[in-house]
Formats: C-alpha cells, sequence, structure tokens
C-alpha cells in the first residue's frame, strides 16, 4: 500500500507550483505582486515540508530538496524585488528590441 507522507505532498506541491509560477511570469505577461505571492507561499510550503520531514526522521534526500527548492524560491523572489524598476513595460520594450534586432 502507497503511504501518503506530507512531506513528499508539501515538497511536491511547492516543486510543481514553482513550475506554473514560472511558465506564468516568465513573460511578465501578469503583475509583479502576483509572481511575488506564489513564490512566498510555495517557499513557505517547501519549509513546511522540511520542517515535517524532520520531525518525522524521513529521507534525506526529500528534505534537502526541499531545503533547495524553499531556498531558491527566496533568491527568486529576492531577485524579482530587486528587478522590479523595469516593470511589464520593461519588459515589452526588451522584447519589442529583440524582435527588432532578429527581423
Amino acid at each position: 500500500m502507497i503511504r501518503l507522507d506530507a512531506a513528499t505532498v508539501a515538497l511536491q506541491w511547492s516543486v510543481g507550483g514553482m513550475a506554473m509560477c514560472w511558465f506564468t511570469t516568465r513573460r511578465r505577461l501578469v503583475g509583479l505582486g502576483y509572481g511575488w505571492l506564489l513564490r512566498g507561499v510555495f517557499a513557505v510550503l517547501a519549509a513546511l515540508g522540511v520542517a515535517a520531514g524532520l520531525s518525522t526522521g524521513g529521507a534525506g534526500v526529500r528534505e534537502w530538496s526541499a531545503a533547495l527548492t524553499a531556498v531558491s524560491c527566496v533568491v527568486v523572489l529576492a531577485v524579482s524585488v530587486r528587478r522590479r524598476r523595469v516593470g511589464v513595460g520593461g519588459a515589452s520594450a526588451d522584447h519589442d528590441r529583440r524582435t527588432a534586432r532578429v527581423a
């Protein structure tokens, strides 16, 4: 029988959520706050996965993966906050510049 483990579920949700976050925010088609919210939520979820895994004494690979996921979420959030001045309009101008260069 398959055993449902909270730490594994939290890790899977955080990794899947960050993949969705990357897909929806990569072209800056949505507001910056949307990406910040998702990164923050999934960083906390990954951290909860680490805590749940350490409390049950489970597999070490899962805890390290969840910790790396949480740290990467926080780092990417910090980079996004630092680059917020570019905004959606700046990304559009950058896209137009690249399109003109290729065409």
